[in-house]
């Protein structure tokens, strides 16, 4: 059986992660999407799950104060260093945390402007507690940008999803058959932005929370 948690499938370099999915995202519009995301962050940023630094180009580098990635993995969070100097050296203020962004923040009392996170709820085995989490380490007038993807409009499609979500967690590190909406729903979040595109059938949502 495939353990819930299947975050040991990211302890691998950042490299070999962005030639799993590099073609994938740019085909389904995924790439675009994170584009559209990452550019709406201000202030003091938070980037939760940051990964290999697939989000580091799409900032507005004049838009931020400072910049935290928060990664468990090591060998990614490696690469999303790399990949931040090359192309954001102007905020001198980003640091790099490998962790997990539930464990204690030493700028909890500040809080956070804006939290990023892509593609996160799907890759921990507590989604409903990391989205709480979230919600805990932004500002009251800051906002928390999600890029997620679960189940999709369709019953055939949450089939496929269920059956086959096993062997994908197994290989990829991700549970693509979770309810996000349902996720959100119970976090207490309100919702200042939800959209689901028609390109990836409903299972990507582009969401805006605070």
């Amino acid at each position: 059986d495939v353990p819930l948690d299947v975050t040991s499938r990211y302890l691998i370099p950042g490299s070999a992660f962005d030639a799993q999915v590099a073609t994938a995202e740019r085909v389904t519009g995924i790439l675009a999407l994170r584009r559209k995301l990452a550019g709406r962050a201000r202030g003091h940023v938070l980037e939760s799950a940051a990964g290999s630094g697939r989000n580091t180009a799409f900032y507005a580098a004049d838009e931020l104060r400072s910049a935290t990635f928060v990664e468990l993995s090591a060998p990614m969070l490696d690469a999303a260093r790399a990949k931040w100097r090359a192309a954001r050296p102007a905020v001198a203020h980003a640091r790099f945390l490998a962790r997990s962004v539930l464990g204690p923040d030493p700028r909890e009392a500040e809080r956070y402007d804006t939290v990023v996170q892509t593609m996160g709820l799907c890759s921990t085995p507590e989604p409903d507690r990391l989205l709480r989490r979230l919600g805990e380490l932004v500002r009251r007038d800051g906002q928390i940008l999600l890029l997620e993807h679960g189940r999709g409009w369709w019953g055939w499609l949450n089939r496929w999803l269920d059956v086959s979500a096993p062997g994908h967690a197994d290989r990829f590190g991700c549970w693509w058959n979770r309810d996000i909406g349902a996720i959100v729903e119970r976090s207490g979040l309100e919702v200042v932005e939800a959209r689901r595109p028609w390109r990836q059938l409903g299972t990507t949502w582009f969401l805006v929370l605070r």
